[in-house]
């Protein structure tokens, strides 16, 4: 319980940085949620085929290829599907939140895309299905662009941003007020979903160590830039 206080209370400070830093979930055209879809060349059905991930398999946008069982599909396109397939499974089949709006095929999209220096990646709104979206996630979550960087990364982001898409399952269209709960939501959802990923804690730091500050001299929507300072303490 203390744990999801903690969670709760973080997101409630920091779900501002969240919504320009870190997934961009927005009806506004200002943010980064209407453009194309990325256009890859691969891609990759889950194995109930709710999932479809799309990757490159050259360029700056493709994966780590290391492909241990040799199966032709890179381990890390078959982690984030298998991640895409446990956060649907916790968050509709026993958490009991209604699915996701399906688009034309039915099969939830997935991007893989290099997105370089702190972007976690974003939910995006289908132009063409009101009400569905797709998620664009890192190719890697290197080292160094992000405060923990590697695969508990990826998973996280992809709870988070799959719990965007459960939440137009019940309003289809939101507001700025809305989208404040949304990643409060969707930031408790990580540590439902990935419980050991633990990234939200590398955005209490500046709040923590300077208490006499208000909350918009901390790290705030105008005020972070990439890449932020790694805290010293945990």
């Amino acid at each position: 319980m203390n744990r999801l206080l903690f969670i709760l209370f973080f997101s409630y400070i920091f779900s501002d940085i969240n919504l320009e830093h870190r997934c961009n979930f927005s009806n506004s055209n200002f943010f980064d949620v209407f453009r194309n879809r990325p256009q890859l060349d691969t891609s990759f059905i889950s194995s109930t085929g709710h999932f479809k991930i799309h990757f490159d398999t050259i360029g700056v946008d493709a994966p780590i290829m290391d492909d241990i069982n040799a199966n032709n599909i890179p381990d890390y396109v078959e982690e984030v599907a298998i991640i895409a397939e446990y956060s649907r499974d916790v968050i509709v089949n026993i958490m009991g939140f209604n699915a996701e709006p399906d688009d034309e095929d039915g099969v939830y999209d997935i991007y893989i895309e290099d997105r370089g220096n702190g972007s976690y990646g974003f939910n995006a709104i289908d132009n063409l299905q009101i009400g569905s979206t797709y998620i664009v996630i890192d190719d890697e979550y290197e080292e160094s662009d992000y405060f923990i960087p590697g695969i508990n990364t990826m998973r996280l982001t992809v709870a988070h941003e799959f719990f965007h898409a459960i939440q137009r399952a019940y309003k289809e269209t939101q507001s700025m007020n809305d989208q404040f709960f949304y990643e409060l939501s969707s930031t408790w959802i990580e540590d439902i979903i990935v419980p050991d990923g633990d990234d939200y804690l590398y955005w209490l730091s500046d709040f923590f160590n300077n208490p006499q500050k208000s909350w918009d001299e901390t790290y705030s929507r105008h005020l972070v830039k990439f890449p932020l300072p790694f805290p010293q303490n945990r």
